[in-house]
């Protein structure tokens, strides 16, 4: 979910990974994280932004916040998106 700070709603992106992990790769990810690359093209100003992960596995659930600003030159020539999830 990505909002301006004080908003009551936001912008939801929906993205679903369906992967099974070998053990090696579950300790990496439960060791480093990983790295989740999207785009969300807003224009510039401050912004709040919440990833929510589950694990259909294990039924758990976590989220991770961030608040990022977009500026003027940003805005054109990028989009938010968190980098790494933990």
């Amino acid at each position: 979910m990505i909002k301006p700070p004080g908003a009551a709603e936001g912008k939801t992106l929906t993205t679903a990974i369906r992967r099974k992990l070998n053990p090696a790769e579950q300790k990496q990810m439960e060791t480093i994280g990983f790295l989740f690359r999207s785009r969300a093209p807003l224009p510039p100003g401050e912004y709040y932004v919440r990833v929510i992960l589950r694990d259909n596995r294990t039924k758990k659930i976590g989220t991770v916040s961030t608040a990022v600003k977009i500026s003027d030159r940003e805005s054109a020539t990028r989009n938010a998106a968190p980098q790494a999830v933990r």
